[in-house]
């Protein structure tokens, strides 16, 4: 008969298993959120677009909302910002293209589809699969007011994410 403590320990990890590589609950699926999420970005990789209107001459207009997640009625709050001490949004991020708007052809390629993480070794917690580069604060997109259930953690009052994800050596930008 095994030890207690392996037999507790067995059991902790799969529950920790069930939990992590369980669909997310509620809300809309995994892939169909990366989906909408992408067409959200000018390429892939890229931060988020404006899809709203906003004063280009107020540096810090963006903060009045994104700084806390404002609710004002949408169908999430305003997702809070990673990086509030920047003060230059619109360096990074551009106005939403408009419908009537044509491509203009070219030579860029993003990072290439990001579609879920994989784990270092089985058992492991899924790898960060994106460049952390302006994604200092974790919670601010997988914990924040207006997170969607699909990239939602189940353990936001946890510090230091790095702790235990670990990069994807691939997806840092230097």
């Amino acid at each position: 008969m095994a030890p207690k403590s392996i037999t507790s320990s067995s059991v902790a990890l799969a529950g920790l298993l069930t939990l992590l590589l369980a669909p997310s609950a509620g809300g809309e699926p995994r892939e169909e959120f990366l989906t909408l999420r992408q067409a959200g970005r000018a390429y892939e990789g890229a931060p988020p677009t404006i899809p709203h209107w906003f004063d280009p001459m107020d540096a810090r207009a963006c903060l009045k909302c994104h700084q806390t997640g404002l609710d004002v009625g949408y169908a999430r709050p305003a997702p809070i910002t990673p990086h509030a001490t920047w003060e230059a949004c619109q360096q990074c991020h551009v106005p939403r293209a408009s419908e009537d708007q044509e491509d203009i052809p070219n030579s860029l390629a993003g990072l290439g589809l990001t579609r879920g993480a994989h784990r270092q070794y089985p058992g492991a917690p899924p790898v960060v699969p994106h460049s952390l580069f302006g994604r200092e604060n974790c919670v601010s997109c997988h914990g924040g007011p207006g997170t969607p259930s699909a990239i939602r953690t189940s353990h936001p009052e946890r510090a230091n994410c790095l702790q235990c994800h670990a990069l994807d050596a691939k997806r840092q930008v230097q």
